[in-house]
């Protein structure tokens, strides 16, 4: 038996989870976290970098 990787960290609560069709799973197989709302990955340091910054003039 493989072992599931879950690569990706909770912004909320920390947890490891997965993305699982169009959802974030933990190693229990909740979508929701210990703080109530749905779990949602910590930004990686690319997506920081690549978002639209605000230019001021």
């Amino acid at each position: 038996m493989t072992e599931i990787a879950y690569p990706l960290r909770c912004q909320h609560c920390l947890a490891n989870i997965r993305e699982l069709n169009g959802f974030y799973e933990d190693v229990e197989g909740w979508t929701r976290c210990a703080k109530g709302v749905n779990h949602k990955p910590l930004p990686t340091v690319n997506a920081a970098r690549d978002a639209p910054s605000e230019q001021q003039d």
